[in-house]
């Protein structure tokens, strides 16, 4: 699905390419298990409240949710929008029913799933206006009372402002190590610069570089209360919020700046 809102394209763009580099398919292709104490949190939740039913697990990757998802159910479709990523993803698990598909426009027919899973800031990875597609498409495809799990970027949080690093003792001392992060530091800033002109920054979202992948990634944070809002806005209502660092709950806090994303449990209403 190509945007004809020059930004939404530009996004699409640069994220896809980052997404289809072979380093980041090898990377994305060996991971295993769950990311953060966040993540496992919210899907304990999601079991603990009885979550059931089919189930989309929306940005797959190289496969790393695909058996944690399938416990949840045997009636599991994953889906992904690089063709790279999407064909590690069924080498790693042949014969599972893995789809490119974009989670802005769903080939699914309405009140199909259960559960709809969206995991490692994915849905962060378009701008305002594919963020909201993907909100209606999930809330369209989800059954009355289903659930959204997913995780998306702490607009509050601090650490991943600092996108380029300095360089080690170890890389001061030894000069091919030394070299390595000078050419990283320089694909980083070349990246930051070809984003530039889509940097933006409200009270309670941003648009910005990621850290990851030589700043490779443009991604959309959002405060606590505003995606709140926004899930609210399109039919959700959210039960419970996790934190990355430890999985506690995050509803109510007023200290995130620790926090580099949260994980949503959110309830699409009857």
């Amino acid at each position: 699905m190509r945007s004809t809102d020059p930004a939404e394209y530009e996004i699409d763009r640069i994220n896809r390419r980052t997404y289809g580099d072979s380093r980041v398919v090898k990377e994305y292709g060996s991971v295993t298990g769950w990311l953060d104490p966040g993540e496992r949190a919210c899907f304990d939740y999601a079991r603990a409240v009885g979550a059931h039913g089919p189930l989309l697990d929306i940005g797959v990757g190289g496969g790393r949710t695909v058996p944690m998802m399938r416990a949840f159910s045997s009636a599991y479709v994953g889906i992904d929008y690089t063709p790279a990523l999407l064909r590690r993803a069924q080498e790693n698990h042949p014969g599972v029913d893995l789809r490119e598909m974009d989670a802005r426009r769903l080939d699914f027919a309405d009140g199909t799933f259960g559960l709809v899973s969206f995991s490692y800031n994915g849905i962060d990875s378009v701008g305002d206006t594919g963020r909201s597609q993907i909100l209606r498409e999930v809330h369209r495809v989800l059954e009355p009372g289903g659930l959204f799990c997913f995780s998306s970027l702490n607009h509050e949080g601090r650490s991943d402002r600092r996108l380029l690093r300095l360089p080690s003792s170890a890389e001061v001392l030894q000069p091919n190590l030394l070299l390595r992060w000078v050419r990283e530091t320089l694909v980083s800033l070349r990246n930051m610069q070809q984003s530039r002109s889509l940097v933006r920054e409200t009270e309670k979202t941003s648009l910005r570089p990621i850290a990851a992948h030589f700043c490779g990634l443009i991604g959309r944070y959002t405060s606590l209360s505003e995606q709140i809002g926004e899930l609210e806005q399109h039919g959700f209502v959210v039960e419970a919020c996790f934190d990355n660092v430890t999985g506690s709950p995050a509803l109510g806090r007023v200290e995130l700046e620790d926090v580099d994303c949260l994980h949503y449990v959110a309830r699409k209403t009857a």
